[in-house]
């Protein structure tokens, strides 16, 4: 299996913390650009590869807050409902990676 080399580790961090990728909306690549650069599609297709692979992993819904975008002043805000994922039972509040807005 192949791995990222530890010196790239925080970099990639951080690019992958920054981007913001929808599959279905990647027409030409599997990869967002900025782990691309530093990983390179066969990786990138790789991982999704072994992830799809868990027993029990599914594709999680995209949902919508529209009373707390209105009360925001944005016109949308979307979530990854991650609440199922695995029978966890979880809400990941820990982060804002799952969770993006469009301002209006």
């Amino acid at each position: 299996m192949s791995t990222v080399p530890d010196t790239l580790a925080g970099e990639l961090d951080a690019r992958i913390a920054n981007a913001c990728s929808n599959p279905k909306a990647l027409s030409q690549s599997t990869c967002p650009a900025a782990v691309d650069e530093l990983i390179g599609e066969p990786l990138c297709r790789e991982a999704r590869e072994t992830i799809s692979s868990w027993a029990g992993h599914e594709t999680t819904p995209l949902r919508t807050l529209p009373g707390l975008a209105q009360q925001t002043g944005v016109d949308a805000i979307y979530y990854k409902d991650e609440s199922r994922r695995f029978g966890l039972g979880i809400f990941p509040r820990h982060s804002a990676a799952p969770m993006r807005s469009s301002r209006r």
